[in-house]
């Protein structure tokens, strides 16, 4: 199995990959360069960018949805026929919204040489359209966070109408073809994951659940 699409992913050393610019992620559709590369034994290679959108629409879209599904039609469909324009603009606003807080815990958490000043801490940690009481429920939005979801689902929209999107899905199509032969043990490990689930009278007949 290729090591750079997707599940052998390091989760625990964010400097694997290096980060992507908030831009790149946004634009990922019409500004990956999708030539292949290879090493010296003949194996296609990845670039960083590359990577990150085997990360992006692997790791990170299937939150959205039902990853048990998602991860199986990943195999076998094109991306337009898995992920909503909405599905992808939420998870780029998600991305938008918490880059500052989640870079510096990363760093802060994986990175040695990562240095900054205790008392700018309070404002790494905040949030550019959450950063309010209110986040913990459903209205948490900010009037300024709403706006910008619309405009990266406008632009995720208008990425989809694109040459370059044929072939960027063209190519994701192919590396996700790569991977159909991984082994059963770790296809089974990835659709089995434990979720936390909310509390139904269904309860007794749903299986893998994770209680808080």
């Amino acid at each position: 199995m290729n090591e750079l699409t997707g599940e052998k992913f390091d989760k625990n050393n964010i400097l694997t990959y290096g980060l992507p610019t908030q831009k790149s992620l946004t634009k990922m559709r019409t500004s990956v360069e999708i030539t292949p590369a290879y090493d010296d034994s003949g194996e296609v290679i990845l670039t960083m960018y590359q990577k990150w959108a085997v990360v992006f629409y692997r790791l990170l879209m299937p939150c959205v949805g039902s990853r048990r599904g998602i991860i199986s039609k990943l195999h076998y469909k094109k991306l337009s026929n898995v992920f909503t324009t909405s599905q992808e603009g939420y998870v780029l606003l998600e991305l938008k919204n918490n880059w500052q807080k989640w870079t510096h815990l990363a760093k802060k958490k994986f990175d040695k040489n990562y240095e900054f000043e205790k008392h700018e801490e309070k404002d790494l940690l905040e949030t550019l359209y959450t950063n309010s009481r209110f986040y913990s429920s459903m209205d948490g939005w900010s009037k300024e966070g709403m706006i910008e979801f619309n405009k990266l689902c406008s632009s995720v929209r208008d990425e989809k109408l694109t040459e370059e999107n044929s072939l960027f899905e063209n190519w994701f199509y192919e590396v996700m073809q790569g991977r159909r032969n991984e082994s059963s043990e770790e296809r089974e490990r990835i659709l089995n994951e434990s979720r936390i689930v909310p509390y139904s009278d269904d309860w007794d007949s749903i299986k893998n659940i994770t209680a808080v």
